[in-house]
């Protein structure tokens, strides 16, 4: 008789030269051996994988090539293919040699292993591998790269000491590009213990770990074991402290707040009537990126300066730990005898999506104040030409202010 139909599980993205364990379900009785195959997505006549395995657990592991074991009962000498999209069934043999319907189809796709570690540990102990660092060390760069365009969904940091204990998680931080440099800035470490001669135990280094997933499901993972040294100044090296006329004390530090990623050579800014930075310049089409350094704590807001906008192009986005984002993007409006243009406010709350947008403006090349308020669960949008907001002052190219 025959047994119930099997449901073939969700198929994560994996590296097609790595295989794959593929698992399924089913309420029959005992499964004797199973069958997978996998057709091409945009080809589904072709088929690229047909074997059976003999097994009574309910997965499959994926063998290809050279990667052929004892049990495997047939196999087409075909291989999957990084970059490409596939639909993979099952059917299942009970004890009774029964064989079930085929199973739902599953899509998922192959990528090449995308690249993934820490890339500002340059000071390594030869013989142990563990980095030290000083306590200017405290940011963490990661490189991420695939070159299938697949980017990651999301990534955490976390701190652990050389028991495995657990000091800090970062939060859930989204979205990437697909060649990338992700940042953070590690807190929770001190001076790693030395013995009576003075030397680092490197026994208690600490362990920092980046884990991240794509947006197809490949899971990525780096870590590194270190110890932290201070400078030969010590902490008094890294903050200063000034005493002010009024006999207040003014403590500054070294160290970044907002840690940020620019694309341009060196970081420009637009500058008061003083002369004093007071935006960052991305006129020549540079992009700025912050990890961390912001909460967007409501009530909040948000205002940005640009001209010279690319039709279509986002302009600015923002995403939280919630999966709730925003990004504000320019368009312009062709009529029969006149264009304008406007800008969009997206927001996505979880599967709840709407738009905003401005009034019209006439097609020229003019400074616009970008300005948004989130209060009370509903958010506010503003665009004003640079000259409508600040009637006295006119923004220049080189960045200065004029009457």
């Amino acid at each position: 008789m025959p047994v119930v139909k099997p449901v073939l599980n969700k198929i994560n993205a994996f590296d097609a030269d790595q295989g794959a364990v593929l698992t399924f379900s089913w309420t029959g009785p005992q499964a004797r051996k199973n069958r997978i195959l996998i057709r091409e997505y945009d080809s589904p006549h072709r088929i690229v994988y047909d074997c059976t395995q003999e097994t009574m657990a309910l997965k499959h592991t994926l063998h290809f090539g050279k990667n052929l074991e004892s049990g495997l009962l047939q196999a087409v000498p075909y291989a999957l293919e990084n970059g490409k999209r596939y639909l993979a069934s099952v059917w299942i043999f009970d004890t009774y040699n029964n064989e079930s319907e085929a199973s739902n189809e599953t899509a998922f796709y192959c990528f090449s292993a995308p690249v993934f570690h820490f890339t500002n540990f340059t000071n390594l102990d030869t013989a142990s591998g563990i980095a030290k660092v000083t306590f200017h060390s405290i940011y963490l760069n990661v490189k991420y790269s695939q070159e299938d365009g697949e980017v990651l969904s999301e990534y955490k940091f976390r701190l652990y000491d050389y028991m495995g204990k657990l000091l800090l998680e970062s939060g859930t931080f989204y979205g990437s590009t697909a060649d990338d440099e992700l940042q953070y800035t590690l807190g929770g470490v001190t001076d790693t213990a030395k013995d009576e001669f003075g030397g680092i135990q490197y026994q208690t280094c600490y362990r920092v770990v980046c884990e991240g997933v794509t947006v197809h499901g490949m899971q990525v993972q780096t870590e590194q074991k270190f110890v932290v040294h201070k400078d030969t100044g010590g902490v008094g090296a890294l903050v200063t402290a000034e005493c002010l006329p009024d006999c207040t004390i003014a403590v500054s530090s070294h160290f970044k707040i907002v840690n940020a990623d620019f694309s341009g050579r060196e970081e420009l800014y637009l500058l008061d009537e003083n002369q004093k930075p007071y935006a960052i310049d991305l006129t020549n089409g540079d992009t700025i990126r912050y990890f961390e350094g912001f909460q967007m704590k409501p009530p909040y807001g948000l205002t940005a300066i640009g001209r010279a906008f690319v039709p279509g192009k986002k302009l600015l986005s923002c995403s939280g730990q919630t999966g709730e984002s925003f990004s504000v993007s320019y368009h312009e409006k062709r009529y029969s005898l006149v264009s304008k243009a406007y800008f969009l406010l997206e927001i996505q709350k979880g599967t709840i999506r709407y738009l905003l947008r401005s009034e019209y403006f006439p097609i020229q090349d003019l400074w616009y104040i970008i300005h948004i308020r989130y209060e009370g669960g509903f958010y506010t949008f503003r665009v004003l030409p640079q000259h409508e907001a600040v009637q006295e002052q006119t923004i220049h190219r080189n960045g200065g202010l004029t009457a």
